[in-house]
């Protein structure tokens, strides 16, 4: 980052030696004091680092020149804020429901896989099953959410339980029969999402 400025004596005069500066970044200070580059004019350039300063705050640049604090202070513009969103460095919790417009995240726009079908089963009572069909998209490692479609009134006593992807686009869910009777349904519509 380059930082420049301009230096007068206190009568107004541009001063003929060049200044020693002190430039801070908020409350992380350069460790260089040495005077920067030559100056023309009165203007005088520096080339500043800070690392680890830039988190994605909003910083401002402080110059002191021969121990006098220069008012006010400057914002950091948007290069050393820009290179910090590149990295990818978002700080967890920092993107509140607030933040975010009605409706902008949906299923659409979530990586992962999704899919609204038909499952057919039959389950003995007081019995689980494990049940394995295919979700184009779905990839190991993924969290896997799997409902009753929208509308669909759920079976009396079946309950879906946990669900895995065991193997690109293959999915695993377990279903249990929480009644005493056996259960039969050969196309119940459900909803499955996966996150990655």
């Amino acid at each position: 980052m380059i930082a420049s400025s301009r230096t007068t004596s206190t009568a107004g005069q541009r001063r003929k030696q060049p200044p020693s500066a002190r430039i801070c970044c908020h409350s992380s200070c350069s460790p260089d004091e040495a005077a920067p580059a030559a100056q023309t004019g009165g203007l005088f350039t520096v080339s500043l680092t800070f690392p680890g300063a830039f988190t994605g705050k909003q910083l401002w640049l402080q110059v002191g020149v021969n121990g006098t604090i220069m008012s006010p202070r400057t914002a950091v513009a948007t290069v050393p804020v820009a290179q910090y969103s590149l990295s990818g460095a978002i700080a967890n919790g920092s993107i509140t429901n607030a933040m975010l417009a009605t409706d902008s995240v949906s299923r659409t726009n979530i990586l992962g896989a999704n899919k609204t079908g038909h499952v057919g089963f039959t389950i003995a009572g007081s019995d689980c099953s494990v049940l394995t069909f295919s979700v184009s998209g779905a990839a190991i490692g993924d969290i896997v959410v799997m409902t009753w479609a929208e509308g669909v009134t759920p079976p009396t006593n079946i309950l879906i339980g946990p669900a895995s992807v065991v193997a690109t686009s293959s999915i695993k869910a377990t279903v249990c029969n929480l009644g005493t009777g056996t259960y039969s349904n050969s196309s119940i519509p459900i909803t499955v999402q996966t996150f990655r």
